[in-house]
């Protein structure tokens, strides 16, 4: 997925949500989807927003996480 994005064939925020779901992926079956979904969402939000989190993303993609915040 990081090639695609250093390809630009999808935009980082995209490749976020994909990070977020993928952090999750092994809590499927084991917790509600709504709890899931949840969990998911604060991990994507702390993706954008703590400066530790967010200076990692820039090294690995070259691009600054906290103008792709989720909707």
């Amino acid at each position: 997925m990081l090639r695609r994005l250093e390809r630009r064939e999808i935009s980082l925020g995209q490749y976020l949500d994909y990070c977020a779901e993928q952090a999750v992926s092994h809590l499927k079956g084991h917790v509600d989807s709504e709890r899931l979904q949840l969990i998911q969402s604060m991990i994507r939000d702390q993706m954008t927003t703590d400066p530790v989190i967010v200076r990692y993303i820039e090294q690995a993609t070259g691009l600054n996480p906290e103008v792709h915040k989720a909707s």
